[in-house]
């Protein structure tokens, strides 16, 4: 019994501490950033997210607002893009960020925004590679390394967005029942833009220490 209980505490430790190393942090200001898209499938209390595995299922979580997350056209392949999650497994009282993150809200984001100066804040936001170019001077640097990739969005009918040209960001809001606050990359924009999306659409999520 002891034994059984020793080995327990075993792989949970482990799985606690994996689950913080895959976390790579990103100081920017006095704010420490997740410096990949979340890619967690478990909340931070270890119960497993519901998992969409095509766009009927994902149009079923929506209709009844209910959390989920799912792949880009729910193909495993594309797994380094990230996970897309909709806005109710974002605003989950179980905690989507693991112990000592949390998601970001608007005003964590606005934060960035102003200690990256708001002009350029997309350029400076966005990865070098991967983007379409638009052939103006908007190009991206990624000089404080967030890391933004371009990797679209999903619909709320499941169809998907948007890759290669932006990045759609969840800001934690539960103010609304059926629209949620975003954060915007694009490839034609040098800023980093606010806007509002359907809680049932698949954004990307960054998460930021507590």
């Amino acid at each position: 019994m002891v034994r059984s209980i020793t080995m327990l505490f075993t792989l949970l430790t482990i799985s606690i501490s994996s689950a913080q190393k895959s976390i790579a942090p990103i100081k920017i200001g006095e704010q420490t950033w997740s410096q990949e898209n979340a890619a967690v499938t478990n909340y931070g209390n270890g119960e497993a997210i519901p998992f969409a595995s095509n766009k009927e299922e994902w149009q079923t979580f929506k209709n009844n607002g209910e959390p989920a997350y799912c792949y880009y056209k729910f193909d495993k392949a594309n797994e380094g893009l990230g996970l897309f999650y909709n806005h109710w497994a974002v605003s989950s009282p179980k905690e989507l960020a693991p112990k000592g993150w949390r998601v970001a809200t608007v005003e964590d984001w606005e934060t960035l925004i102003i200690n990256v100066g708001k002009e350029k804040s997309g350029q400076v936001l966005r990865t070098i590679s991967g983007w379409q170019d638009d052939g103006t001077e908007y190009g991206s640097n990624n000089s404080v390394k967030f890391n933004g990739k371009p990797n679209g969005m999903v619909g709320g009918t499941g169809d998907c967005f948007g890759l290669n040209q932006y990045a759609r960001f969840w800001a934690f809001d539960s103010s609304n029942k059926w629209s949620g606050y975003r954060f915007n990359l694009d490839y034609f924009d040098p800023e980093c833009t606010k806007g509002n999306a359907s809680k049932g659409e698949g954004l990307s999520v960054q998460f930021i220490k507590e």
